[in-house]
C-alpha cells in the first residue's frame, strides 16, 4: 500500500474552511467581533466628535495621534480629561489613558500621578460593559501606568521612584523600576538597594546593573583612547 503523502498548509487550510462546523464558527467569530468592534466605536464617537469641535481633523490609530498640530492639541488636553472623568466605561477610560499617554503625558504628568493612585488596582465590570472580558479588569490601571512611563523626564523620575516604593502598586512597580535601574545617580541608586530586598525586582535590577557595566566600559574605551598618543 503507498505511502500517504502528508497534507500541505494549504491543503490542510482548505480542508479546514470546507468543514460547515468550522465555517460557521468563524462566520460566527466574525460577527461578535464585528458588534465588539462596532459598540466600542460608539462609545467612542462622543470624544471624538468633541476633539474635532476643538479642531483636531487628524486620526488616533495604533497608539499613534496624526494631525496633532502644536496650535489644536492644548485645547485636546482638556477634553480628554473631562471625558476620562465622565465615563464609566473601563474600556473607554483605558483608552484615554493611552491616548493621553501617547500625545500629552508630560503636560499631563501631575494628573496622571494622581488618577493612578486613585485608580482601584481592579474595577468591576458590569456586563453591559463586558466585551466578554472577566467580570474585573486592572486594563485602567496599566494604562496609567504606561503612560507614566511613556511620559517620564529627569525632572519626574522621582515620581516613579516613589512609586515603585510602594507595595499597593503590584507588579506596575517592576515596570517603573525599570525605566531607573540603569540609571548612577546616587538617588536611583538608593532606591535600587531597598527594592533589592523584594525578589520581584531581582531581573531588573540585574538588567540595570549590566547596562551601568556596559557604559562603563564604553567610558573606559574612550578615555582610553583620548589618552592614547596619536603616531606621528
Amino acid at each position: 500500500m503507498p505511502k500517504q503523502q502528508p497534507m500541505t498548509a494549504a491543503e490542510f487550510i482548505a480542508k479546514l474552511q470546507s468543514d460547515p462546523a468550522i465555517r460557521a464558527n468563524n462566520i460566527a467569530r466574525d460577527r461578535e467581533q464585528a458588534a465588539r468592534s462596532a459598540q466600542v466605536d460608539a462609545w467612542m464617537a462622543p470624544l471624538f466628535a468633541d476633539l474635532r469641535t476643538e479642531g483636531w481633523s487628524g486620526r488616533y490609530w495604533n497608539g499613534v495621534w496624526e494631525g496633532l498640530e502644536p496650535a489644536v492639541s492644548a485645547r485636546l488636553l482638556p477634553v480628554l480629561l473631562r471625558h476620562f472623568a465622565d465615563s464609566d466605561i473601563w474600556l473607554v477610560r483605558a483608552k484615554i489613558a493611552s491616548m493621553i499617554g501617547s500625545g500629552f503625558a508630560v503636560p499631563a504628568w501631575d494628573w496622571l500621578l494622581a488618577a493612578y493612585r486613585a485608580e482601584p488596582p481592579e474595577r468591576p465590570v458590569p456586563l453591559a460593559h463586558a466585551l466578554g472580558r472577566p467580570k474585573t479588569t486592572d486594563e485602567v490601571k496599566r494604562a496609567l501606568a504606561n503612560a507614566l512611563i511613556f511620559g517620564v523626564t529627569r525632572a519626574t523620575r522621582s515620581d516613579l521612584m516613589a512609586l515603585a516604593l510602594e507595595p499597593q502598586h503590584g507588579n506596575d512597580r517592576v515596570m517603573f523600576a525599570s525605566t531607573f535601574a540603569h540609571h548612577e545617580d546616587a538617588e536611583a541608586l538608593r532606591v535600587i538597594e531597598i527594592l533589592r530586598a523584594e525578589p520581584m525586582f531581582a531581573w531588573v535590577i540585574d538588567k540595570g546593573r549590566k547596562q551601568r557595566e556596559r557604559n562603563q566600559r564604553r567610558r573606559d574605551v574612550r578615555r582610553k583612547s583620548l589618552d592614547t598618543p596619536l603616531n606621528t
